[in-house]
């Protein structure tokens, strides 16, 4: 079974850019 592994390093996670293109791979990645 594949893992995904996420780190989310921003220090102020509301403001970070990188969590919506992270969250559209997962949504893709899980299908």
């Amino acid at each position: 079974m594949a893992t995904l592994l996420h780190l989310d390093s921003a220090v102020f996670p509301q403001g970070s850019a990188s969590r919506d293109v992270t969250a559209a791979f997962v949504e893709a990645w899980r299908e």
